[in-house]
């Protein structure tokens, strides 16, 4: 299942959600992606608690602690690497009582399996992903399209509750590998605005009181996003941070003030240099200088 039908699946018509899920991966053909070994997405997740439940207390941070210094720049950073999630890695996994919201940071395709493990458990996956595809692209797409298409067939057998809290998901590679792809580059790097997510207000008039965030020891947080989470923070919500590859639990931190904090040009500054596409999202060919000379 892939076009309409499957952004309905993931966006549904009366989702309170599905407002902030974006179509433009869903626009994409499936004919044109790269040949690969998608993951199989969806088998043998187990649909039982893991010992010691899916709920954990989250911890203050440790002032000094590096996770104090976890914030990276818009530079782009070594692409984190997948490796297929672990049911026991989401052994601190909230429960979707209506109060705590999750962000998953993670590489796209363990972006898509958490959809799916938490789908199980009762949480409403929204998609964020926002660059298109083509070939020769910076960012290539073409096993997080397979992998979206197989796990659109699992979430239809899924029962999930219209007003079930949301797990928005992002794909942590999403700046790509350079900060100037090289002409003839096909550009479809992406960042994410504040726009893109529910105001922390409207967020807290839901009764979400918590964020956490979702992410690996490969991943820093890219302060595109750390935007978004300010203004959450400054708005009353609490944000956390959950380090799947450790068995820590999940850390209250302070989001500290990003670069060009809510400065009136901060939406273009930060999209300068990358390319949009005309059909919506992030993508476009890097133009190729003349060959001409003159004069």
């Amino acid at each position: 299942m892939w076009g309409r039908d499957a952004y309905a699946r993931w966006a549904p018509e009366q989702g309170p959600w599905s407002l902030w899920a974006k179509p433009t991966l869903f626009a994409q053909g499936t004919g044109n992606v790269e040949t690969l070994d998608a993951p199989a997405f969806g088998t043998n997740l187990p649909t039982s608690p893991p010992p010691g439940g899916w709920d954990g207390a989250a911890k203050p941070v440790v002032p000094g602690s590096p996770l104090a210094l976890f914030v990276a720049s818009m530079a782009p950073t070594s692409q984190p690497s997948f490796a297929s999630l672990r049911e026991e890695q989401l052994v601190h996994m909230p429960p979707p009582d209506g109060k705590t919201l999750i962000i998953s940071e993670l590489p796209g395709l363990n972006s898509v399996e958490l959809a799916l493990m938490l789908a199980r458990r009762g949480w409403r996956p929204v998609p964020l992903f926002n660059g298109t595809h083509d070939s020769n692209a910076e960012i290539k797409q073409g096993d997080l399209i397979k992998a979206m298409t197989s796990a659109t067939d699992e979430l239809a057998r899924i029962d999930i509750p219209l007003d079930a809290p949301p797990v928005f998901l992002l794909d942590a590679g999403r700046k790509g590998r350079r900060s100037s792809p090289p002409p003839g580059t096909f550009d479809n790097r992406w960042i994410v605005f504040p726009q893109d997510f529910p105001s922390g207000n409207l967020l807290l008039s839901r009764g979400y009181e918590n964020a956490l965030i979702v992410m690996n020891n490969g991943i820093t947080l890219a302060d595109d996003l750390t935007h978004v989470l300010r203004r959450w923070q400054e708005a009353g919500m609490a944000i956390s941070h959950d380090n799947i590859d450790t068995s820590s639990l999940p850390q209250v931190f302070d989001v500290p003030t990003p670069s060009r904090f809510r400065t009136l040009f901060y939406r273009v500054l930060a999209a300068m240099g990358m390319h949009r596409n005309s059909a919506g999202g992030f993508g476009s060919r890097v133009p190729v200088p003349s060959q001409g000379g003159g004069g």
